[in-house]
């Protein structure tokens, strides 16, 4: 079973109940859904432009990733996800997504 997922591309948010999150050309939405109620470990990296330019910035966080329905929203520990990733939107970026092994590990034990 895969546990984790990496796509890269323009970070974007499109307008929609919920907000749809794209990396490149890929919804990410779909793969969120599939992990609702669970554990797992987001990491964002900015890709530099080109190689003299090597401004770079990273996030890594973790936490229960709940999709609200009232709200339409996508929380991560309580706070809304896009709200997390919005100082990387419009930006070249590389998005990892993985099931916190910790908590799969306890559970096989």
């Amino acid at each position: 079973m895969k546990t984790k997922g990496s796509w890269q591309g323009l970070l974007q948010f499109e307008e929609g109940q919920p907000v749809k999150i794209r990396v490149g050309t890929f919804n990410i939405n779909s793969i969120l859904h599939f992990l609702n109620g669970k554990r797992i470990t987001l990491v964002i990296e900015m890709m530099p432009d080109n190689q003299d330019h090597l401004d770079s910035g990273q996030l890594m966080t973790s936490g229960k990733l709940v999709y609200d329905e009232k709200k339409k929203k996508f929380l991560l520990e309580n706070y809304p996800l896009v709200e997390v990733l919005e100082s990387f939107k419009d930006q070249k970026v590389k998005f990892h997504i993985e099931l916190d092994q910790s908590v799969l590990s306890a559970r096989m034990t």
